[in-house]
């Protein structure tokens, strides 16, 4: 299949991201501003479950339509991302343990992937059980930590269930 054929783009997604953008940017404004950071910060945090739910539902479409050459461009993408944001990241934030916001929503990437690739059953639950062991133990250093990978994977998995009994 080509993944680089024109397709209607859509709509709503799009102005989710440029909500989710803005959003990003009034967080970001807080370190400019920190008299009004109360107010950018209230405004900022609907960048993250935003991002969240595209990357689950570009993720249920690339999956649905076979599309492997979108999902290895997507994975490169937000690997590339998540090393160039951190440095910027750390300058901005000082001392803070955790990384960027980048690492965490790579996981969740990473999670459905593996979860939707896995066919047996306990496969499906070993990783499960892993990777929340995994992020129990690491997730101090992710921003939303263990939420913040399950809400993607808990996304996507409504999305894809929603798809399965529209159909």
């Amino acid at each position: 299949m080509n993944d680089h054929a024109p397709k209607n783009r859509d709509k709503s997604l799009d102005l989710l991201k440029l909500t989710a953008l803005a959003s990003m940017v009034l967080d970001h404004l807080r370190y400019i501003y920190p008299d009004y950071q109360n107010n950018f910060i209230t405004m900022g945090r609907w960048a993250f479950p935003l991002f969240a739910l595209l990357i689950a539902t570009n993720t249920f479409h690339a999956i649905n339509a076979n599309k492997t050459d979108t999902l290895k461009r997507y994975a490169i993408n937000l690997i590339i991302f998540a090393f160039l944001s951190e440095l910027p990241y750390r300058l901005m934030s000082g001392n803070t343990p955790t990384f960027n916001i980048m690492p965490t929503l790579l996981l969740g990437f990473v999670l459905i992937l593996l979860l939707t690739y896995s066919k047996a059953i306990f496969q499906k639950i070993f990783i499960i059980i892993a990777s929340g062991i995994g992020l129990f133990f690491f997730g101090n250093y992710l921003e939303y930590g263990l939420f913040g990978v399950f809400l993607i994977v808990l996304l996507f998995l409504s999305i894809s269930t929603s798809h399965r009994l529209m159909s």
